[in-house]
């Protein structure tokens, strides 16, 4: 049981005192607010009167502390001190108990803040309660009034209210973000896998890449032999060996997803660990509508290192699925198979253009994008591509000036890869069209 303390006096003023002096006993606040059924601390702050003192709380208990389980409702307690010329004094506190305790993040009740969170907010989402006084996205319990509506495994939607305002929505996202749990110390649970479940993989546009490249990675749930039935949320995490790739490289993209169109009926949070070595994934719908299919999912997009000191062969790259929770619209799980999949790196002398060298704009772009290479690092380009999140070559031209401008005009609005070569060198961006 996590513990929540309320410390309402810290001092004891025992020195000085005379008989002459009123004796005096202060419990710091006439009313508090605290979770129910969590233990609470009381400490009384006593003055005056002759010492020494005996202090009597109103269950019974004795000591200048007193610890306490607060009931759901309102307590009174009190405490009594009297000292050696037999005066005394009393002093009380009113606990308002509440019967739920919000820490912001942890909106299905497991204790760590995850991925894994956003699925009872996509649950929840839209649904209305008490706000929570004095809410803030600090990881802290905090007391709140439950909402009496819960997901199916019986989770309160007043945690999926991580920023208490009284309404589940995109901006509980945050409070996921703020207090998300480093993988290090992550219980490692795949909660609905099974080897007859749906697929869950990903898939790579190429066999093989070469350092310097970025890499489109496509995650795929569902095959058009096994697709997936009544889907509502989703969520993962993405192993790599991170040796291999640029750090701070790793992003997630949702512009293909056949669960949801994020920003309309989907909601979506991820987490890179570079030290770690894990991408975390989650979504969830939000119209209280499933969704059945086979597909592209989510975009994972990550850069090839130079992997000093190896200059021949294939390098293979292990990515593993795992922490996966695929959820019906009621929550319940579905089950699933994840697969692991491997990346070819062909080692080679070719070299990253460094990143100062060449410049793009205007990005994002409408009509044209212009691309500049410095003619002072000598290499003129060869060849100039624009491809799509599935690694699809949109554009290929060749050039052999230091800047070159592409039409975009005829190109959906959208995120894509632009790729550049010169001599030896290869470098790309990720572009905005509009």
């Amino acid at each position: 049981m996590r513990k929540i303390i309320f410390i309402l006096s810290l001092s004891f003023l025992f020195a000085g005192t005379t008989s002459a002096q009123q004796l005096t006993i202060d419990l710091g606040t006439d009313s508090l607010r605290v979770c129910a059924m969590e233990p609470v601390m009381i400490v009384a702050n006593l003055s005056g009167g002759q010492a020494p003192y005996s202090v009597s709380w109103s269950d019974g208990s004795t000591g200048d502390t007193l610890w306490f389980i607060p009931p759901i409702g309102g307590t009174m307690i009190t405490a009594t001190v009297t000292d050696a010329s037999s005066g005394s004094a009393e002093d009380s506190v009113w606990l308002h108990a509440h019967d739920a305790c919000v820490w912001p993040g942890d909106a299905n009740g497991d204790g760590i803040a995850n991925n894994l969170d956003i699925l009872p907010i996509g649950q929840g989402f839209g649904a209305n309660g008490p706000s929570r006084p004095n809410a803030n996205l600090a990881w802290t319990a905090q007391p709140a009034d439950s909402w009496n509506q819960h997901t199916s495994d019986g989770v309160d939607f007043v945690h999926a209210d991580t920023d208490g305002n009284g309404v589940i929505d995109q901006n509980d996202i945050q409070g996921i973000l703020n207090n998300y749990l480093v993988p290090q110390t992550q219980p490692g649970v795949s909660v609905s896998s099974g080897g007859d479940g749906v697929p869950l993989y990903v898939e790579f546009p190429a066999v093989n890449f070469s350092p310097g490249d970025t890499v489109i990675a496509s995650v795929i749930l569902g095959t058009a032999l096994q697709p997936a039935d009544s889907v509502y949320g989703i969520a993962f995490s993405v192993t790599y060996d991170a040796a291999l790739f640029d750090s701070g490289s790793v992003s997630v993209e949702y512009t293909t997803n056949w669960v949801g169109t994020k920003g309309v009926d989907l909601i979506a949070v991820d987490k890179d660990f570079y030290n770690a070595s894990q991408v975390d994934i989650g979504m969830s719908r939000t119209n209280q509508i499933f969704r059945s299919g086979y597909g592209q999912i989510a975009t994972i997009i990550v850069t090839i290192d130079d992997i000093a000191g190896k200059t021949g062969g294939i390098e293979m790259v292990d990515f593993d699925i795992s922490n996966v929770s695929l959820t019906s619209i009621s929550g319940e799980p579905i089950k699933v198979s994840p697969t692991q999949t491997q990346l070819g790196i062909s080692l080679s002398n070719d070299q990253e253009l460094a990143p100062n060298s060449w410049t793009v704009y205007p990005n994002p772009a409408n009509d044209q994008i212009t691309i500049d290479l410095t003619e002072a690092s000598g290499k003129p380009f060869g060849t100039v591509s624009i491809l799509d999140m599935m690694g699809r070559e949109i554009i290929q031209t060749q050039s052999t000036s230091y800047k070159t401008d592409i039409n975009t005009s005829g190109i959906p609005a959208g995120t894509y890869l632009l790729r550049v070569t010169a001599d030896a060198y290869t470098g790309t961006r990720i572009i905005e069209l509009e």
